[in-house]
């Protein structure tokens, strides 16, 4: 039961494939239950009946027995009296009805509003004395959007009332009265009531009521109670960004991140976090989305509501093995409360133009072919080189006849570059996303498809993802939530090998017949008779499918049974699909004239990540506890077959009759599998806001190592002083926010394949007595010894804001040690392997990383703001051994 000021307008509360249609018609089904739900709400409330039996005891007793059985909400002035005494009998009763017989000898009366319920004095609410006037207002944010639900009440008495949904107020004061206005989030303010009747009040934001929360590892926190490095990306400005690949966005965003942008469409980017920590295990950053590890490959930029980076250890530890360089935290959209349906549609269409590296004009590669020639002729002999008869036609006549004969007789010169690439090219997005949220469901179903193409001719990429997020509240302490991703990505290839053959194209040659277009394309071109590089262009001659399927679907469970105490359980199944056929015919770069080539791999991976997470949040006075513990277990598996043959009697047969091939025919297959299972347990401790001390411990036990080296803890521990809490600050009209942090963790790393701690076999042949025979032999030595990959990181931080938070940034200072790395040494020959796996050697990475922001304009119509980063970062070999 709340207990709130009367209003006089208040708002409502409100196979791979075979798998993929699974989860399609799941998520259809589940969508089409969810707007059941949503469309029957409201009607529930209105039809919602009641069972009562209470004997004499408070009214408010009763109200908060109706909110437990239906939705209502019942909000009252303060001068309602809930403590008088009543009784009630009813069995599946109207709540209208049992509320008519429980007041009846109150002196109180309600009104139904939606699903509230307002409840009001019968006698004497209504009349206005006569030393008082009535005035009226609205209340807005410094943007001029109305402020719903603000506190207006007159100083000194209990009268008063909030703002409706458009921001405005009535209310019947004495003369000289003095009004009070006060909301969540904005500063309180006092207003002198006057001869005027109508009073328009702007609110500005209270900077430290709204302290921004941030998600980190398996929950949220308020900004302010940060101990580690976290730097949140505004997403508003990825959404613009005309890329298929939501981490081309992220480069120049935070500070310490390096992004090395993809050059392909559907090319993953390289993505770093303070610089490369490890030889031959993985330098790439976890990606959580939604709470679960994900992927760039169905994430779109419209898609996402906030992102967050880690990148120190006290902020990464509670994940573990898999944070060893950094980890960034997505979080997808949802609908929006409010209980309208919400359409949204974004299009975008953008111009990529390609700088390629200016090639020498014909004057001077004939210029140097002649100086070749020269050479060749009378070495460096100075004096011969300047009497030479060797012009430049000569030089190229002696060089090739042809080319000679091409560009002195005929004039030719013929620009390879523009016929092979593409200067420039379109790319194009559109989503469209349909959501709305009530007080029982919520859901919001987006689409995205992306169309870009390349440089290279033969390359297209389209991608299609749909999401899915549904939100149930079966109770006010449980809620279930179900997300599904699905995308699709089909993209052509390019010919590896073109650069190679381009750079023996000359300009003195064309790729025509007799130079001369009408006449079709030669075979070879230049004087090594390459083949000619258009060939690879021409109908069915290059062939290189590539589709990829992906579906994740995630299920969640918050419990709540105290305020105080959450239990979230999420599971998450993920299942992706790749295809990729090719064929190159002979007339191509990777063939070169040879035999034609063709194959078909075939993989699918799968997988499951479940957590169950148990979350503590709860003050004592000036001091303030947060707590978590985590149990998690992740298991993947993959497998995946190729076929290949060459010499395939038909091009038109392209990679689909491998069979057919006459030489050179092989088929493999793969198989593996890993899993992970962990705990963690995460303590904060807060005195009076200003003092935070956090130490978490993560323990990881991975299947990749070996027996005896499974298992290792991953402790870390941090502190931090809020400076411009102290009193000495707290009133400064220059300093708006000073923190100070220092943080020690240690994080793994087991990015290696599976197996690599077993000795393995492999097929060979060999001949016997003039008989062909298959055996097998090991393929690698065992390491029973090989364990963690281990990263020790100090890291000290300085968050500041100036002048109202005008002028504000952070100043990171960080040093990490990485030991016992993963990595291969070469063996003797004489051992009969290889290489082998071992925990070798130490590196060193430390750097200084800052963020500057600035608000030059901050006001109704216009904001602007500025972002500076800057980071400098070292890596060291400090031992090999």
């Amino acid at each position: 039961m709340k207990k709130l000021f009367l209003s006089e307008s208040l708002p409502k509360k409100d196979s791979g494939r075979k798998q993929i249609c699974r989860v399609m018609k799941l998520t259809a089904s589940f969508l089409l239950l969810c707007s059941c739900f949503a469309f029957a709400g409201h009607a529930n409330s209105q039809n919602a009946k009641v069972s009562l039996n209470k004997t004499k005891v408070q009214l408010q007793e009763i109200l908060n027995e109706i909110e437990e059985q239906t939705d209502y909400l019942f909000i009252s002035n303060r001068d309602v009296n809930l403590k008088q005494k009543v009784s009630v009998s009813a069995k599946d009763e109207s709540v209208q009805e049992v509320l008519s017989e429980v007041l009846k000898n109150t002196g109180l009366t309600f009104k139904v509003e939606g699903v509230n319920i307002i409840l009001s004095s019968s006698t004497g609410f209504n009349i206005i004395q006569q030393d008082k006037k009535t005035i009226s207002g609205r209340v807005v944010d410094r943007n001029g959007e109305p402020v719903i639900g603000v506190n207006v009440v007159e100083k000194g008495t209990t009268n008063g009332t909030i703002t409706g949904m458009d921001g405005k107020f009535t209310l019947n004061v004495s003369p000289n009265a003095t009004l009070m206005l006060s909301y969540i989030g904005y500063k309180a303010q006092e207003i002198a009531v006057n001869n005027r009747t109508q009073y328009n009040v702007v609110l500005d934001e209270d900077t430290e009521a709204l302290d921004e929360v941030v998600v980190v590892g398996y929950g949220t926190m308020k900004k302010s109670s940060l101990t580690g490095s976290v730097t949140k990306v505004e997403t508003e400005k990825l959404e613009g960004f005309p890329s298929v690949n939501v981490v081309d966005a992220l480069q120049g965003r935070a500070a310490g991140v390096y992004i090395n942008p993809s050059r392909q469409p559907g090319e993953d980017p390289t993505i770093r976090i303070r610089g490369t920590r490890s030889f031959n295990a993985s330098n790439s950053p976890l990606l959580i989305v939604d709470g679960m590890p994900g992927s760039w490959e169905n994430v779109s930029s419209e898609d996402i509501e906030s992102m967050e980076i880690l990148k120190d250890a006290a902020a990464t530890a509670v994940y573990g093995s898999r944070a060893a360089n950094g980890v960034i935290l997505i979080t997808t959209k949802s609908a929006k409360k409010g209980g309208k349906l919400s359409i949204e549609l974004n299009s975008y269409v953008g111009m990529n133009k390609y700088d390629f590296i200016d090639m020498q004009s014909p004057e001077k590669y004939n210029a140097m072919i002649r100086d070749v020639m020269r050479y060749q002729s009378h070495g460096l002999d100075k004096e011969a080189w300047e009497n030479s008869d060797i012009d430049l036609r000569r030089g190229l006549e002696m060089f090739n006849g042809l080319w000679a004969d091409n560009y002195y007789n005929k004039g030719i010169t013929f620009n390879w570059q523009d016929a092979l690439f593409n200067s420039h090219s379109v790319t194009t997005g559109h989503n469209i996303s349909i959501g709305q949220a009530t007080d029982k469901i919520s859901y919001k179903l987006s689409y995205s498809f992306q169309d870009d193409n390349s440089y290279y001719k033969t390359m297209n990429y389209k991608r299609h993802i749909l999401n899915n997020n549904v939100k149930i509240n079966l109770a006010k302490w449980m809620d279930l939530g179900l997300i599904t991703r699905l995308s699709l990505r089909d993209m052509g290839g390019w010919p590896g090998s073109m650069w190679e053959n381009y750079r023996r194209m000359s300009p003195f040659e064309t790729p025509y017949i007799d130079e001369d277009p009408s006449k079709g394309l030669k075979d070879v071109v230049g004087k090594e008779k390459y083949v000619n590089a258009l060939l690879n262009y021409q109908d069915g001659n290059f062939v290189n499918d590539r589709i990829n399927k992906r579906a994740d679907i995630i299920l969640t469970a918050n419990i709540r049974p105290f305020s105080w105490l959450t239990f979230t359980t999420n599971l998450k199944l993920d299942y992706k699909e790749s295809s990729n056929g090719k064929y190159y015919d002979s007339k191509t770069s990777e063939q070169n004239l040879g035999y034609n080539f063709a194959s078909f791999n075939k993989g699918s991976d799968s997988g499951y990540t479940w957590n169950g997470i148990l979350n503590f949040d709860k003050s004592f006075g000036s001091h303030h506890l947060m707590a978590t513990a985590v149990l998690e277990a992740q298991q993947s598996k993959g497998e995946s077959v190729e076929a290949s043959s060459q010499d395939i009697p038909a091009k038109y047969m392209d990679y689909h009759f491998l069979s057919s091939g006459i030489v050179n025919q092989k088929v493999s297959s793969n198989y593996w599998k890993s899993n992970l299972l962990s705990y963690m347990f995460r303590l904060q401790y807060e005195y009076k806001d200003r003092y935070l001390f956090n130490v978490a411990v993560r323990t990881d036990g991975s299947s990749k190592l070996a027996d005896g080296n499974k298992w290792r803890s991953f402790p870390s521990a941090a502190v931090a002083w809020r400076v411009s809490e102290e009193g000495f600050l707290k009133d400064s009209k220059v300093v708006s926010n000073l923190k100070l942090r220092l943080s020690y963790g240690e994080i793994g790393n087991q990015a290696i394949d599976s197996y690599q701690t077993m000795t393995r076999l492999k097929s060979k042949t060999y001949s016997w007595a003039g008989n062909g025979f298959y055996t097998w032999q090991p393929d690698g030595l065992a390491n029973k010894g090989l364990g963690w990959e281990v990263s020790k990181t100090w890291n000290a931080g300085v968050d500041f804001g100036l002048f109202d938070n005008l002028l504000g940034g952070t100043v990171e200072f960080y040093h990490t040690r990485n030991e016992d790395l993963l990595l291969t040494r070469t063996l003797p020959e004489t051992t009969g392997f290889g290489s082998l796996w071992q925990n070798i050697g130490t590196t060193q990475n430390h750097g200084v990383e800052a963020t500057i922001n600035v608000y030059p304009v901050r006001g109704k119509d216009l904001n602007w703001s500025l972002t500076a980063t800057a980071t400098r970062n070292w890596n060291k070999i400090v031992e090999l051994l």
